[in-house]
């Protein structure tokens, strides 16, 4: 797994697809957010990544022209940005990698229909473990 920086990032690579994925596990402070795009940048120029995609998302009502803008940095990078609202967004990560594989077809169409895919297991707390019976 790589390491960017202090930033929590979780790494997974898939050969057989030619797939290598960063999942950005928590938001880069503003203060920090210049040496994370540095640390980034350089990993991705040695790694030697041919295309870089970045899938993303913002809040609907944050939406401006700037975030559509691309960095110049010399490297081959397309954006798939989708804008959504707070609360329960797992639909809108199906959306987006649903969009991934419509563009590069990682997975076959009768592959991805038969076969969901895999939820991470840090998905499973995201709205935090539940009331404890015992309290009541």
């Amino acid at each position: 797994m790589p390491r960017v920086g202090h930033f929590h990032t979780d790494f997974y690579c898939r050969a057989d697809l030619r797939l290598a994925v960063l999942q950005i596990r928590s938001p880069v402070l503003p203060t920090k957010l210049r040496c994370f795009r540095k640390l980034l940048l350089s990993w991705m120029k040695t790694s030697g990544f041919w295309r870089t995609v970045l899938l993303s998302s913002c809040h609907a009502h944050h939406r401006d022209d700037q975030q559509l803008l691309s960095c110049s940095e010399n490297i081959s990078m397309a954006v798939l940005l989708l804008f959504c609202s707070e609360g329960d967004n797992v639909p809108d990560a199906f959306t987006l990698v649903n969009h991934l594989n419509d563009w590069l077809r990682l997975l076959d169409t009768a592959v991805q229909d038969s076969v969901p895919w895999r939820i991470p297991s840090s998905w499973r707390l995201l709205f935090g473990s539940g009331v404890p019976p015992m309290i009541f």
